[in-house]
């Protein structure tokens, strides 16, 4: 850490300049590695030695050269270092130079009688290093100060192929600028031009094509047929020293995998385009094992993966489903909602008889006593701290912030759904205290940008210190509340690092990425213990650095491809029949496409527009709003309509078939318009093609009232926006009368559902659901049905506005119809209010039965002294001149109450205000997607506008009007 001071008096108090951790580094290694010239200044003068070696055979200069640091080295050389002298795996100290592209060092080195072709045990010279990593500038160094530029490695590869296996092209052109052999072959008979043919670089190919003369053999055909093993040059297995003795790094840890996380952009990864056929990624390090390779999985061995979604049965309990994999089985069935909605009326036999003919969505509800407030406190401040005394990883819990250490930890949050950070051993660079906690949205200056059908799959994380930096990938794992319907939607990582602009975050997390680091780092029984999963949904976040917030976002699953000057085609995996083929230079670049197409459920078309209306999916390219050099071609499957096929047989004359388009792009509201009469279009089977010059949505309608099909669309697409969240019902009751009891709902996503409101008043927990799926900014409507009914206004029906992450709180009085039988009843909630009768049977979200609590808890009634009280706080009104009604109403007033019970009625209310329909459309554009929002700007805007007419009085005569 620096701190000369100290060293220097630790070395006058006899501390020796030898002294060696369990990795074998010295204090010089430390100092060389981190760049303190004084404190390495010193250790010399003291006698540290300049070639001392760890225990895997590196020296201080090994790392100086590594990092950069050029006085460093000048430094070590001045004391003897040996320029040439090699780890146990051969590397000498310009190995990494070259691999790190550190040309000045390299310099230094050379100038003092480093050898530029020294090999390795496999046989790398630090020219394959260098064009292996894609470092032009050493590279052209190497090559200046007389490096050999065909020198073959154990398997036959020369630099070429090294640079051809990694498509760099620029190096290629420089290596046969100075006479490098095309025709050189590998020991299995391949040239630089195969290898690069074989993983699709077409650039390289171009390059090498014109001056390769050899020929594929027969032999080499065989041989590119079978999985393509990519070869990489050794690198350091160093284990750098942690901040104890008791952190581990001994022998053991010598033969782990290479950790190449805390190298540049360009080590960590091996780039391969994409191809049809399987490559392993083996490395010839002989201190790596077989089993130790990296296998880069293709297009078609994802498809073979689930995804995060949890598939719903509704016929079954899932108390049990917290035990399941983050990933879903890929072979798992989805069962058919039609099944589903036919299971369901089936078991209807009349409305009397639900209650026990179809089967509940309850779940068994624990009978141990619920503790709320400081004994829940308590219990979680007593378990903070009490973590595993080893000097392994430590896992436990924390409210808001934890310390870590060299050690590692795996730390799950104790509050809301249990957010879980685990920092591997020997990633953190110094102990820090890790803050990790969520934020709503509206806490944020600047919330992470989102579009129609987008939404927070989880509350915003803000993590600490912001920008720290880890030695290796560290994990995050948020679980997340969305509903991702199979492969209709998707989730998304955004961070933040200023606090301004959001990004999405791109280092890899897949499955294969996040096991390699946890093998790193843990072993058997640990591993184990990290698999302790509480939910099915989890986000798995790798990430070297913190951002000072992440968020992660559920939107439709959008296919993303890099399509250039040469075109290609773009497919949908959500609907397989929707594509875009990009023809030639319809691009100028390349550029990342993406294509989204959302598929409509027929029902949601026929409830809204009738059963005389088809829609297609809803197709988008994207980046909007983009002009393409050649029109593009788009195929669409033809509309249909629920439970009727196609409405047509499509011909080339469709005159009820309508394609809508939408060019708005990022956060604005679609504006449906119908280019049918500008788009031709073509009809192939089941499918419709046309061509566009622009990027954009466009949407297919088969209607009778063509004139009406915009109109149409804008309300479909508004009522098919509304995001999909996994939440789960609770009911809590109190039965205050042999007759009578009060209820009250919730909706819950990453509540508690020890509600501590709910405990105060003595209720008791009476029914709780699995985790169903239910629609952002909709209501959800309670129907009854058994021995129990819900008081209110006649031909009002209970319903319930869900809002993610909010408190979704529903009370209501119920009275018990029958005394003689049981207080027991189901509870239907449903999508859409109540039908009339004789039309057909809703499919309900959830049931749950529900029985009463046999305990009476009788409600307190004001006593005379409470009305004693009431008066005299009037009366002190009065005395201090504070008596007229005007002022009291005004003073009453609570907008936050007003604005969550008027929910759609505020714009009615704002036209009896004196507010204008242009105040009304401007609030509305400017406040989309939030009710409650928009009745406090209109609320606030008549208070400034009416001045002292905004009284209680007239707010009160407004809403009687």
């Amino acid at each position: 850490y620096d701190h000369q001071n100290v060293a220097l008096l630790l070395l006058d108090k006899g501390a020796s300049p030898h002294a060696t951790a369990k990795n074998g580094h010295t204090p010089l290694h430390i100092a060389a590695r981190k760049n303190q010239m004084d404190i390495a200044t010193t250790l010399l003068e003291y006698g540290g030695k300049a070639n001392a070696e760890s225990k895997a055979g590196f020296t201080p200069l090994h790392l100086s050269a590594q990092e950069g640091h050029t006085d460093m080295t000048s430094l070590l050389i001045e004391h003897q270092a040996n320029v040439d002298h090699q780890a146990k795996n051969g590397l000498t100290p310009l190995h990494l130079c070259a691999q790190e592209d550190k040309v000045n060092v390299a310099a230094i080195l050379v100038k003092n009688g480093a050898n530029v072709n020294s090999v390795t045990k496999a046989g790398y010279t630090p020219l394959h290093v260098a064009s292996h990593f894609g470092q032009l500038n050493m590279v052209r160094f190497l090559l200046e100060n007389g490096a050999n530029v065909d020198p073959s490695t154990g398997l036959g590869y020369t630099p070429l192929h090294q640079a051809a296996q990694q498509g760099h092209t620029l190096i290629i052109t420089l290596l046969l600028k100075h006479k490098a052999n095309p025709n050189a072959v590998t020991n299995n008979g391949q040239t630089a031009l195969s290898i690069a043919n074989k993983l699709g670089y077409i650039s390289v190919i171009e390059t090498l094509k014109v001056v390769t003369e050899t020929t594929i053999t027969t032999t080499t055909t065989t041989t590119i047929e079978e999985k393509y093993k990519v070869v990489a040059p050794e690198a350091m297995q160093e284990t750098f020293m942690s901040d104890s003795e008791d952190d581990g790094g001994g022998d053991e840890m010598l033969a782990m995998a290479m950790n190449v996380y805390g190298k540049p952009t360009h080590a960590q990864h091996v780039y391969l385009p994409y191809y049809q056929g399987q490559m392993l990624y083996t490395r010839e390090d002989p201190m790596l094992s077989d089993q130790q390779q990296y296998r880069y999985m293709t297009v078609d061995d994802m498809k073979s993966l689930g995804d995060d979604s949890l598939k719903i049965d509704v016929t079954r309990d899932e108390r049990g489903d917290h035990l399941r994999d983050s990933i879903a089985p890929g072979n798992e069935l989805i069962i058919s909602p039609h099944y589903l909605k036919e299971q369901y009326q089936a078991n209807q036999a009349s409305q009397a008889n639900q209650s026990t003919t179809s089967i509940p969505d309850n779940v068994d509800i624990a009978r141990t006593p619920m503790h709320v407030g400081l004994v829940r406190l308590d219990d979680s401040l007593s378990r903070l701290g009490d973590g595993s005394k080893t000097g392994g990883m430590w896992r436990d819990s924390f409210l808001v912030s934890f310390l870590v250490d060299a050690r590692g930890g795996a730390m799950r949050g104790c509050r809301h759904s249990g957010v879980r950070v685990i920092v591997p051993p020997r990633k953190a660079a110094s102990p820090m205290r890790v803050t990790c906690r969520y934020l709503r949205r509206e806490k944020l200056i600047h919330p992470p940008p989102l579009g129609e059908g987008e939404a927070l799959a989880s509350r915003i994380l803000e993590l600490g210190p912001a920008g720290a930096k880890f030695l290796g990938p560290v994990i995050i794992e948020v679980p997340h509340f969305a509903s991702l319907r199979g492969r209709e939607r998707e989730l998304v990582v955004l961070r933040c690092d200023n606090g301004t602009t959001w990004r999405e975050h791109t280092l890899d997390a897949n499955e294969e990425a996040v096991q390699e680091v946890l093998n790193e780092s843990f072993q058997g029984e640990e591993l184990r213990q990290l698999e302790d999963l509480q939910t099915s949904r989890i986000t798995r976040i790798v990430t070297v650095d913190f951002p000072q917030y992440i968020a992660v976002v559920s939107r439709i699953r959008q296919e993303l491809h890099a399509i250039g000057p040469e075109g290609g085609v773009v497919s949908s995996t959500a609907v397989p029949q929707v594509q875009a083929l990009f023809p030639p230079n319809a691009l100028t670049k390349k550029i990342r496409v993406g294509l989204q197409a959302q598929p409509i459920a027929p029902e949601v078309v026929s409830k809204l527009l009738g059963n005389r209306v088809a829609i297609s999916p809803i197709v988008t390219v994207e980046p909007r709003r983009r002009k393409f050099h050649k029109p593009i071609t788009l195929t669409i499957p033809v509309p249909t309509a629920a439970n009727k096929g196609m409405i047509n047989q499509y011909s080339g004359d469709a005159p009820t078939l309508r394609l809508l388009c939408s060019i708005t792009g990022g956060n604005s509201r679609a504006q449906w318009e119908d280019v049918t009469g500008s788009t031709p279009l073509t009809f192939v089977k089941d499918c419709v093609s046309f061509t566009t010059t622009v990027s954009a949505r466009f949407w297919l309608m088969d209607c009778r009232h063509v004139s009406n099909a915009s109109n149409m669309a804008s309300e479909l697409y508004k009522e098919v926006s509304h995001v999909p969240f996994m939440a789960k019902f609770v009911v809590f009751a109190k039965r205050i009368d042999p007759m009578e009891a009060r209820l009250r709902v919730f909706c819950m996503t990453d509540d508690r559902e020890d509600k501590t409101l709910e405990h105060q008043e003595h209720f008791t927990e009476v029914a709780k659901s699995r985790d169903v799926e239910v629609l952002e900014d909709k209501s959800v409507f309670v129907e009854f049905a058994g021995n129990l009914v819900p008081i209110t206004k006649s031909g009002d029906q209970l319903e319930l506005s869900f809002k993610a992450f909010r408190e979704n709180r529903l009370p209501f009085t119920v009275r018990v119809r029958d005394a003689e039988e049981k207080a027991m009843a189901r509870i239907l909630f449903m999508p859409d209010p109540k039908v009339a009768r004789g039309e057909p049977c809703q499919m309900p979200i959830c049931t749950l039965n529900i029985t009463l609590p046999e305990d009476i808890i009788h409600e307190p009634t004001p006593s005379e002294s409470d009305l004693y009280l009431i008066d005299k706080n009037y009366s002190f009104l009065r005395d201090h001149g504070l008596g007229n009604t005007e002022t009291i109403h005004r003073a009453d007033i609570r907008l936050s109450d007003i604005c969550n019970l008027l929910s759609m009625d505020w714009e009615p209310l704002a036209l009896e205000l004196g507010l204008t329909q242009t105040d009304v459309e401007l609030i509305k554009s400017e406040y989309r997607n939030n009710v409650r929002q928009q009745a406090m700007i209109m609320l606030r805007l008549w208070m400034q506008s009416k001045g002292g007419q905004a009284t209680g009085n007239n707010l009160e005569k407004a809403l009687k009007a």
